[in-house]
């Protein structure tokens, strides 16, 4: 377990104090259901080829579709996106959502990017999760450096595999 994580994770510590039967919940807490990792590639307006690691974690999908954000960030790490499905799978369940915690993200200055590379790289991700982003399994929400425009467009990386079942699987698009 990452330092990361592990600090989110002694957190709970105090809880288990107060009621040790929620031991075996910090237990199945402690790693997150799955993180996947992959690369993601963006051809500048220049057209030289850019390479982003980018990762989706589904932390925990016991209550159900997991649903967290997805950011783009030049500083995000896999121990970070781990840490923040961690927590959104804390807040759905102390909320009672119906749904599990996750979090994504491309580790890229955003800001750096023209407006066609930025549409790209939301596409990008859209395509290279969209075994995993889909209504009833996972879905991604806006987080840090990513807007309503940027969620749009996952949806347009995500519908050639879900053809027009993929609208659902993304929130915190525009409204028009």
């Amino acid at each position: 377990m990452s330092d990361l994580l592990e600090q989110a994770v002694t957190r709970l510590d105090r809880l288990v104090e107060a009621d040790p039967d929620l031991g075996e919940i910090k237990r199945l807490l402690s790693l997150p259901g799955e993180l996947i990792e992959r690369e993601l590639m963006l051809r500048t307006d220049e057209g030289k080829t850019r390479f982003a690691r980018a990762w989706r974690c589904r932390y925990n999908a016991l209550k159900g579709p997991t649903k967290g954000g997805v950011r783009f960030s030049p500083t995000s790490t896999a121990d970070e996106v781990n840490r923040l499905g961690l927590l959104m799978t804390l807040k759905c369940a102390l909320l009672d959502l119906p749904f599990g915690g996750a979090k994504g993200a491309v580790r890229i200055d955003a800001g750096a990017l023209s407006r066609k590379e930025r549409r790209q790289l939301a596409i990008a991700y859209g395509e290279l999760f969209s075994d995993i982003i889909r209504p009833d399994n996972d879905i991604a929400a806006p987080d840090v450096a990513t807007t309503p425009e940027d969620m749009e467009y996952m949806v347009e990386g995500l519908e050639p595999a879900h053809n027009s079942g993929s609208h659902g699987a993304v929130t915190g698009k525009p409204l028009d």
